[in-house]
């Protein structure tokens, strides 16, 4: 969906820069510093596109902004995860402590693939979650409805 937007944004040209740095992901923990990332986004002249994995009740509603959701099957998202989990090396596991996650610490990524699956279903890594563990929850959206007269 990033690519997408910056086609959108850019044309299909060269992007004018790394899209993980024209478009970060806001959220993310284990990479730059916060206060990089908003100095960053603030010095920015073209329009902004941010990615997140935040539910819409964590995000603030700003009526001038255009906020795009994807929605993907569930068992997409878990072999997506799979993919990208067990290809962590120890520099990632070290980056996500690094990031200060709450609760337990990310554990080694099973070498049981429907473990995991069954895992992903039924735990949680936050109190107001009831899946997604061990990383969040790809069900928990809650949705806030505005209607003005």
């Amino acid at each position: 969906m990033q690519r997408i937007i910056s086609l959108l944004i850019f044309g299909t040209g060269p992007l004018p820069g790394v899209l993980t740095r024209l478009s970060p992901w806001i959220d993310c923990r284990y990479t730059d510093p916060l206060d990089e990332v908003v100095a960053r986004i603030e010095a920015q002249d073209h329009r902004r596109f941010l990615k997140t994995h935040l539910p819409v009740d964590a995000l603030p509603f700003d009526e001038k902004v255009r906020y795009i959701v994807v929605g993907r099957d569930s068992r997409d998202v878990f072999m997506s995860l799979w993919n990208h989990y067990r290809s962590y090396t120890e520099v990632m596991y070290a980056a996500v402590a690094a990031g200060d996650p709450p609760g337990e610490p990310l554990p080694r990524c099973p070498d049981d693939l429907r473990w995991l699956w069954s895992q992903w279903l039924t735990r949680a890594s936050f109190d107001w979650e009831t899946d997604g563990w061990p990383f969040w929850s790809h069900h928990h959206h809650h949705i806030r409805v505005q209607i003005s007269r």
